[in-house]
């Protein structure tokens, strides 16, 4: 496998023992840099995580967006509401609109939370990781096309680069190690998608109800 953009070859006869005696660099399997020389595992954990907060900059960058729109729309339909409607009506639109801003402005807030989490714990990412690879050599190759593929997508929506990262959760969750900040780190960029869908379904269906409680404000 070749990818122009990271200079990562591959190369079939690697060896898979690549752990040498004391002092010796731990090597990722099948991995080149662009001037030939071999990889380490540390080197590849780096790139990850690299990769990982790369995609958590644009990812928080696109949320910021949708939590501006949407809670606009949906906060200020939720209190349109409240002031168009009386008795029952309003009892109701409280706890449906309620609802509606707690789904719609609550999880573009949790999931920008869950983004916060994983840049700050970058350094603990870097190492569960390196960890990761060396407990299970199969799961360095999902690294590799995790990465590639990312860094291949740096034009193409955030929302549909995120969906890469299922495969590297999924390896993560069947390890026999628990990997805490890795897990976060994939829930917080794999559930992106379902938030974001969430803030923009429920501000599109307020829409129309804010059209009517002003005119029944006006009327």
């Amino acid at each position: 496998m070749s990818d122009d953009l990271t200079g990562w070859t591959h190369d079939s006869n690697d060896d898979d023992s690549d752990i040498g005696g004391d002092g010796d660099p731990i090597y990722a399997d099948s991995v080149a840099g662009p001037d030939g020389s071999r990889v380490t595992i540390d080197q590849l954990a780096e790139r990850t995580v690299g990769t990982v907060l790369g995609l958590v900059r644009r990812a928080n960058a696109l949320a910021g967006g949708v939590l501006m729109v949407a809670g606009v729309i949906i906060v200020g339909s939720f209190l349109l509401g409240i002031a168009a409607l009386d008795g029952g009506a309003q009892t109701f639109w409280i706890i449906f609109g309620g609802a509606g801003v707690v789904v719609g402005v609550g999880g573009v807030l949790l999931s920008m939370w869950r983004l916060h989490l994983v840049r700050r714990g970058s350094n603990l990412l870097v190492n569960e990781v390196r960890t990761l690879m060396l407990d299970d050599r199969n799961s360095e190759r999902t690294v590799i096309e995790t990465v590639e593929v990312t860094e291949q997508s740096v034009d193409v929506n955030v929302v549909r680069v995120s969906r890469q990262f299922a495969g590297l959760r999924d390896v993560a969750q069947r390890g026999t190690t628990t990997y805490p900040q890795l897990l976060l780190a994939m829930r917080a960029i794999t559930t992106f998608p379902l938030w974001m869908l969430l803030a923009t379904f429920t501000a599109l269906a307020f829409i129309p109800m804010a059209l009517i409680f002003v005119l029944i404000l006006l009327f």
